[in-house]
């Protein structure tokens, strides 16, 4: 019962190659902000900015709590550690520090886009 089937994924038998290096890293991108997210935009050449302000400026920007907040999810974080505790697997040091400075940009990142939704964390 504590085996784990041939025809299956483990983190034993991962994060060995390239190929799968890349593939986990690549779920990262899902944080990029959208280009819907700005407030800024371009229409006919002139800046034009949206009539309502973020609630961040506005002061209206919601506490965290665990109670479900919209945003207030870590899995990515997870996700992006767990990476960089298994990397180590793959036995190409160039590649392997390619991809672990791909994890590290996005986990920055995460921060980031925490503290500038939520503010300081609690």
């Amino acid at each position: 019962m504590n085996q784990i089937p041939e025809d299956r994924m483990s983190p034993e038998t991962y994060f060995r190659s390239e190929a799968e290096l890349a593939q986990y890293t690549n779920s990262f991108y899902t944080l990029e902000p959208n280009v819907g997210d700005f407030r800024w935009f371009m229409e006919s050449g002139e800046l034009i900015q949206h009539e309502t302000l973020p609630r961040e400026i506005a002061g209206t920007r919601p506490l965290p709590s665990a109670a479900g907040d919209v945003g207030w999810n870590w899995g990515t974080l997870r996700n992006i550690n767990y990476y960089l505790q298994n990397s180590s697997k793959c036995t190409d040091t160039y590649v392997r520090n390619r991809y672990d400075g791909v994890a590290y940009f996005f986990r920055a990142f995460f921060y980031y886009n925490m503290l500038t939704k939520f503010g300081e964390v609690p």
